[in-house]
This record gives structure tokens, sequence and C-alpha cells, in this order.
């Protein structure tokens, strides 16, 4: 008898455990929100300074969307000091470190045979970008 009233309590402070714990809020990233909240970034304020293949420096090679297309830590290196670890909060939010997350994709795309063999500007396609 005594064993049922354990179960009777147990089990649902149990389960509030594991469903608090699967549905409170992390400070990992969520994909769904794309890098909304892992980095402080304007095309805008870039646009000015730079040019798109100067950090999008895989994109120039690239024959898929699945390859990586964001820039990396190494390209920001080339005009940002990045060794500095008190610099991080200039671009990251609240100490987030992560990889741009880079949505996966089914559309097939060659950006070499339209950077090169056509001589397209990004922003034929990517209309508006730098104003984000």
């Amino acid at each position: 008898m005594k064993l049922k009233y354990i179960y009777f309590y147990t089990l649902p402070l149990i389960i509030g455990v594991i469903l608090f714990a699967a549905f409170s809020s992390s400070k990992a990233p969520d994909p769904a929100q794309g890098n909304k909240g892992i980095i402080k970034f304007s095309h805008k304020v870039h646009k000015d300074v730079t040019d798109c293949e100067s950090c999008h420096t895989a994109v120039p090679t690239s024959k898929s969307l699945n390859d990586r297309l964001l820039p990396n830590h190494n390209d920001c290196s080339t005009c940002h000091d990045v060794s500095d670890e008190k610099n991080c909060n200039k671009c990251h939010y609240d100490n987030i470190n992560e990889p741009l997350i880079q949505p996966k994709t089914g559309l097939i795309f060659n950006h070499a045979s339209h950077l090169k063999d056509q001589k397209l500007k990004c922003e034929t396609c990517h209309k508006g970008v730098d104003e984000v």
C-alpha cells in the first residue's frame, strides 16, 4: 500500500521536473531564429568598407548552397582583432561564441558559375541585403 502512495506522489514530481528541464530557456541558439541572438552584425555598416567576397570567402568557389558560405572567425580576423577575448561582446551576444547557423537547403545553386562565368554581382540576387 505504501508503494502505491510513493508512486502517486513521486511520479508527477519526476514528470514535472522533466517537463521543466525540457521547456526551460537555454542560452543555446535556436536554429529557427537563424543568427539572431548569436552575432551583432550589420551589412549596412560593412557595405562601404569591404566587398561581399572579403567576408564570404567560400562563395566565389562554391558550387552548392550546402557549402559553408557564412563568414567564420578567420574571415572576421582580416579586419577585426578577434584574438582579444575582451572584444568578444562587441560582436557576439552574451558570450555566445557559436559558429553562425547556416540553414540546410535542397536547392541547387552554383555561386561560382554566376560570379565568374556570368559576372553577376551579389546584389543582383541578394537585393536589399546591404540595408539589413
